[in-house]
């Protein structure tokens, strides 16, 4: 296609699950702030989900979050679908359920609700401290394959400081249960021999070391793929996999299943040769995972996350804050909450949406069952601390208009203008009263984009800069100020 006009915008549809979009909080951080807008047409946690549960709502949270901090590159963004008839279902999960009489919402139609009516305009940058949740991969080991046929050999455990944990040369096949395939030691070998999908053998050893590492040999027999090297085992629908010579012998991958939902972590191009037997390892330190094969280096992936996913928007009008809180975890999390440059006390209110268990659903018995619960709350700015419940949506909706400010304004009562604002091309600062001043311009998420000294009366080209609200922050000797610059 030779499209001679750069589009306005880039129409993305998602379909994934839970994990997936917890996993994108930060998507949108590194896309291009030059090139096209972004359209989220359509998004929905679709597996792992039920008829619309709790799970799905919370995922999409933290999504919904992370395209708020990038409002500037996602201009748009729509849930799909919205209405079905409870007996005539074609997708699964809709936003709101319905027959002749009656009609109840899921709980991501209350998440849509609660980020559409408490919204400001301008973001506030957030910054997270100590915000990590630390996830180890312990569990059992396993082999797969995947319209494959394959032989494996010489397994191995070894625990950090080189002991052996586990160690199997498959003279015969007792330290294995196979679920599906057809699979059988012999000849020092184990193999598997169907050409199936999803054929998995689980070893009896489990690891509850954090950090250890697993060995073994493997070799392509015949088929369209590679292997499945299988740790992190907790069950059948929850574990990590390490696709080598996947998706048709094109690519090799990690892949998280939760809740029976596959997603892909981590994935590098490569290709497996038909008969030429492989050496895999695979080092797991804490939350750190390394893959080789053939003592090269295929992957790296940390998988510890957040405490909590943020954002925040400020109504200028109103002075009314906003913080979005979600925390997919399954333990309460409390945080010290600090709005630099105000003091005082403040009231506003707390909407939560949670639910005793992540697959909880409302119904047209029970619609209710999963919906937003409304709190005023009372604090003192210095002391501000705020417990989020496990597996939450958490809305503050803070009235800011009687705090007082810490004044961080020091040019003898007259502050810097940019003119003009809105802006096309050029703008130009009046009122420097020192010179020169230490110029920074960012986007609304944080992002700074540009850095320079200025002089008094000096003009600024944006011309290049695409169109949306930037925040200004000058600093001289004893002066400071953030101005909004808006460009056309």
């Amino acid at each position: 296609w030779d499209i001679p006009k750069t589009a306005d915008l880039v129409d993305e549809h998602y379909y994934r699950n839970p994990a997936w979009f917890i996993n994108e909080y930060a998507k949108y951080d590194s896309y291009s702030r030059t090139g096209p807008g972004i359209y989220v047409g359509e998004y929905a946690v679709t597996s792992g989900c039920g008829l619309g549960n709790l799970s799905a709502a919370i995922g999409e949270a933290v999504y919904m979050a992370g395209m708020e901090n990038n409002a500037d590159v996602v201009k748009m963004s729509s849930y799909a679908p919205i209405f079905v008839h409870v007996k005539d279902r074609a997708w699964s999960p809709d936003m709101i359920d319905y027959n002749a009489s009656d009609v109840y919402c899921t709980p991501s139609y209350y998440v849509q609700k609660l980020f559409s009516n408490n919204i400001g305009n301008v973001l506030i940058p957030v910054s997270d401290s100590s915000n990590v949740c630390q996830h180890p991969i312990i569990g059992q080991i396993g082999l797969g394959t995947w319209n494959t046929l394959a032989s494996f050999d010489n397994a191995k455990l070894t625990k950090s400081d080189g002991s052996t944990l586990f160690s199997d040369d498959f003279s015969n096949s007792t330290n294995w249960t196979a679920s599906s395939g057809t699979w059988a030691a012999g000849s020092g070998v184990y193999a598997q021999t169907q050409n199936a999908t999803d054929c998995r053998s689980i070893a009896s050893t489990s690891v509850a070391d954090t950090a250890y590492t697993y060995s073994l040999k493997a070799k392509k027999d015949s088929g369209n793929e590679g292997f499945l090297i299988i740790f992190g085992y907790q069950d059948a629908n929850n574990f990590y996999w390490w696709n080598i010579g996947g998706w048709g012998n094109t690519q090799h991958a990690i892949e998280q299943c939760v809740a029976g939902s596959k997603t892909t972590v981590a994935s590098a191009k490569g290709s497996i040769i038909t008969g030429k037997w492989y050496n895999i390892r695979i080092e797991v330190t804490g939350t750190n995972v390394k893959c080789y094969l053939d003592d090269v280096l295929i992957h790296e992936l940390n998988t510890s996350t957040k405490l909590f996913y943020t954002t925040a928007s400020l109504d200028e009008a109103s002075k009314t804050l906003f913080i979005k809180v979600i925390n997919p975890n399954n333990a309460d999390v409390t945080a010290g909450i600090h709005l630099k440059g105000l003091s005082g006390s403040l009231d506003g209110e707390l909407s939560v949406l949670t639910s005793d268990n992540v697959t909880d659903e409302n119904s047209l018995d029970s619609p209710l069952n999963v919906i937003p619960v409304t709190s005023t709350m009372h604090a003192d700015v210095s002391l501000f601390k705020q417990t989020f419940k496990a597996n939450s949506v958490n809305i503050l909706k803070l009235d800011l208009s009687k705090l007082t400010t810490i004044d961080s304004k020091k040019s003898g009562g007259s502050s810097i203008k940019l003119c003009p604002n809105p802006v096309k091309d050029i703008v130009r600062f009046t009122g420097l009263k020192e010179s020169p001043l230490w110029m920074e311009l960012y986007t609304m998420t944080g992002i700074s984009i540009l850095k320079k000294s200025i002089t008094a009366d000096q003009c600024l080209d944006v011309s290049c800069l695409p169109p949306g609200l930037y925040s200004v922050h000058l600093k001289g000797n004893d002066f400071t100020q953030t101005a909004k610059l808006l460009k056309e």
